[in-house]
C-alpha cells in the first residue's frame, strides 16, 4: 500500500427537493453509476442508531456507514458510502475496520473540499475503537452458539439472524470463531436490516422476522433466542463459543493442528479430538489413571460400617499390626516442590503462546528434558496427575525422531550387474584364447 491511498466517498441524505434519499456531497464527478446499485441498502429500517453494511459490488469493496436520528423518518437518515479497493487483492476497508469505525465515520463525515479521503486517515483510530468492540464481543459471545451451530451444519451458507443484542459485537466475535474453525469468515454483512430477501451480504442481522415476502430460500434463518441442537454439532458450537469468551480459542486451533487449506471434515475431526483431550494441568487434582502403577501390597477390603470394630478394642488385641498403607497411595500426592510448580506454570504459558506446530514441538522437547533430567521426583507420580495421558502423548510427540539406520556402503565394483558383466567378459576371453591355441 502506498503512503497515499485515496478512498472515494458519497454522502447520502434526505433531499427535500426530490423527496427522497440521494447524494448531497461526493468526491466523484458523477454518482449515477453508483446510486442505483446502493439504493437498496441505503435505508436499513426504522430503528434509530448506527449500523454498517459491507458489500462487494462489481468486485469492489463498498462500506455503508448509516445513521438514523429518529424512528420512522427518512429525513433523519445519513449514509456515508466509502468505495474501497479490489475485493480480492486490496479488500479495504476491512471487515473489522468497518465494524469498529462506522460510528466515527457517520459522526464525522468527509471534509467539505470534495476530495478523496486518505485511507490512513480514514482508519487511523482503529486501534482505539477496536479495543472497546473486542471487549463487548467477548462479553456477549455466549449468545452466538445458534449461529456457529448453523455454520457448522451449512458452511458458507448465507444467514439471516434475528438479534436483540449488539450486532456489531456479535459480528466481530462470529468472524473470529468461524475463521478459527472453518478457516474463512463472512466478509459481507449488515448489522441491521428490516428485510432479508434482498441479495447481497452473507449475513444480515434483523430485529425480528419480517413478513412472508422475506421467506426466500437464499438465506438460512437463525434465531438467537432458540437453543442449539443437543447433538455433536451443538455441543461443539457451545464449546467453541465458550473458548472464545475465555480467550482460549486460538490456542485450541493450534493444539488441534488446523491449517488454512484443510478440508472441513478434517477440521471438524481434529477439533473434536482436541476438545476431548484436555490440556494437561499438572498441578491440579489427581484423576484415576487407566494404567495405574501396581501397588506394593494388596489393600484389604474396607469393612462395612455396621461391622467395624471399635478402635479401642482393636488396640487392646495382642499381635494386631497397623494396616500397611501401599506406596501407590503416597504417590497420589503431588510433589510439594515449588520449582516443579513454577516450571509447570511456565510450560503451560509457553504452550498457550505457541502459534505453530514447530514452536510446540520445541517447547515439548525442552519440557521433557527438564522433567527427565532435573526433576526426577516427577517421574514416578506423574500418572496420578490430571491430564496424564494427554501429557504423555504430547511428550512423545516432542521426542526427536529416531536416527535412521544406514547400511554400510558397498564398493560400486561389488554391484551384481558389474560382476555379471565381468563374468561374461571372462568367458569371451577364454573362448578366444581356446580358439587361438587350437
Amino acid at each position: 500500500m502506498n503512503s497515499w491511498s485515496p478512498v472515494d466517498w458519497i454522502q447520502y441524505e434526505w433531499d427535500e427537493h426530490r423527496g427522497l434519499v440521494g447524494p448531497v456531497r461526493t468526491s466523484l464527478s458523477d454518482t449515477r453509476g453508483w446510486d442505483h446499485k446502493l439504493v437498496p441498502w441505503l435505508d436499513p429500517g426504522s430503528r434509530p442508531g448506527v449500523s454498517v453494511c459491507r458489500l462487494v459490488i462489481d468486485g469492489r469493496v463498498v462500506v455503508l456507514a448509516r445513521s438514523r436520528a429518529g424512528a420512522d423518518s427518512r429525513r433523519g437518515l445519513r449514509v456515508v458510502a466509502y468505495l474501497g479497493g479490489d475485493a480480492v487483492r486490496m479488500p479495504w476497508p476491512s471487515m473489522r475496520e468497518a465494524l469498529a469505525l462506522a460510528p466515527l465515520w457517520v459522526g464525522e463525515p468527509p471534509p467539505m473540499d470534495h476530495e478523496p479521503v486518505d485511507l490512513a486517515e480514514l482508519t487511523g483510530h482503529f486501534a482505539e475503537y477496536s479495543e472497546a468492540l473486542e471487549v463487548r464481543a467477548r462479553e456477549g459471545a455466549g449468545t452466538l452458539a445458534p449461529i456457529v451451530f448453523t455454520a457448522l451444519r451449512h458452511p458458507g451458507m448465507r444467514l439471516a439472524v434475528v438479534s436483540q443484542g449488539d450486532p456489531a459485537a456479535q459480528m466481530w466475535a462470529l468472524a473470529d470463531i468461524l475463521r478459527s474453525v472453518l478457516g474463512v469468515a463472512p466478509e459481507t454483512f449488515s448489522t441491521y436490516e428490516s428485510e432479508d430477501f434482498r441479495p447481497g451480504p452473507e449475513i444480515v442481522f434483523l430485529p425480528a422476522w419480517p413478513g412472508p415476502s422475506s421467506r426466500a430460500p437464499r438465506r438460512l434463518r437463525v434465531d438467537l433466542r432458540e437453543p442449539v441442537g443437543d447433538d455433536a454439532d451443538g455441543e461443539l458450537a457451545e464449546c467453541l463459543v465458550a473458548a472464545y469468551s475465555a480467550g482460549t480459542l486460538e490456542g485450541l486451533a493450534v493444539r488441534a493442528g488446523l491449517t488454512e487449506d484443510m478440508p472441513w471434515s478434517e477440521r471438524l475431526a481434529l477439533l473434536r479430538a482436541a476438545l476431548t483431550t484436555p490440556v494437561p494441568v499438572l498441578a491440579g487434582p489427581a484423576h484415576p489413571s487407566d494404567h495405574p502403577e501396581p501397588p506394593q501390597a494388596e489393600p484389604r477390603a474396607s469393612p462395612e460400617p455396621a461391622e467395624a470394630a471399635d478402635p479401642d478394642d482393636r488396640a487392646e488385641e495382642p499381635g494386631e499390626a497397623p494396616e500397611h498403607v501401599p506406596q501407590h497411595a503416597e504417590a497420589q500426592r503431588p510433589p510439594a516442590n515449588a520449582a516443579v510448580h513454577d516450571m509447570v506454570a511456565e510450560y503451560e504459558a509457553w504452550m498457550g503462546d505457541a502459534t505453530t506446530r514447530e514452536q510446540e514441538r520445541l517447547i515439548l522437547i525442552e519440557f521433557r528434558e527438564w522433567m527427565l533430567d532435573r526433576a526426577p521426583e516427577l517421574r514416578r507420580p506423574l500418572s496420578t496427575y490430571a491430564g496424564y495421558h494427554a501429557l504423555r502423548s504430547l511428550l512423545r510427540s516432542g521426542e526427536p525422531p529416531p536416527p535412521v539406520r544406514r547400511e554400510p556402503e558397498r564398493s560400486p565394483w561389488l554391484d551384481p550387474r558389474w560382476l555379471a558383466l565381468a563374468g561374461l567378459l571372462a568367458l569371451i576371453l577364454l573362448f578366444q584364447l581356446a580358439v587361438l591355441l587350437r
